[in-house]
């Protein structure tokens, strides 16, 4: 008799420290089934930074699951790629790096 342990998957939220050397909060965190990588459609996080306490200027991103593959989004003024961080702090280390895909955007920068 065999026992596999699945891992426990999610996409949400996060906030880096201001250096960016790692996740400093992690909030509206959605739990992805391992099937669930496997199906078309969009798992978002549940949620908007806007409806938590963390000061606007602080730098964010968040992470969604889009038909099989992982989206990260950061500011443009994100100097890091947060693969391996985003992976660490979502339960998602043992998933392909070919299944991610990093996306910079205005909206998520933190200087004005």
């Amino acid at each position: 008799m065999k026992v596999t342990f699945l891992s426990s998957y999610s996409v949400g939220l996060f906030w880096f420290t201001p250096d960016y050397s790692q996740i400093d909060d992690i909030r509206g965190e959605r739990t992805i089934k391992q099937s669930d990588l496997l199906q078309p459609g969009r798992i978002d996080p549940i949620g908007l930074h806007a409806e938590h306490d963390m000061p606007r200027d602080y730098p964010r991103g968040r992470i969604c699951l889009e038909n099989g593959i992982f989206t990260i989004w950061v500011g443009e003024d994100c100097e890091i790629d947060p693969t391996s961080l985003v992976k660490n702090a979502f339960g998602l280390k043992e998933i392909d790096d070919s299944k991610f895909k990093l996306k910079k955007h205005y909206h998520w920068n933190t200087k004005s």
